[in-house]
């Protein structure tokens, strides 16, 4: 269900990430929740790759390069 839920476009990108952690259908809904297989799937992978999933990565300068003037 889970890869479904991606490969179907629904998850089209990081805004819609929240859908993928539901435990309630929307209301209105009829969709099945797939917030505990999500999480699931999610500790299954980073156990067979041995990566932490929340470990926060290194910041990245965001600023930009000073010009030089050339003499």
């Amino acid at each position: 269900m889970f890869l479904r839920t991606i490969e179907s476009g629904l998850v089209a990108g990081p805004e819609f990430a929240w859908l993928l952690y539901l435990e309630q259908p929307p209301m209105g809904s009829t969709a099945t929740p797939i917030g505990a297989e999500s999480r699931r799937v999610i500790t299954e992978w980073a156990a067979a790759t041995g990566k932490d999933l929340k470990a926060r990565g290194k910041p990245v300068e965001t600023s930009r390069p000073r010009l030089v003037a050339v003499q």
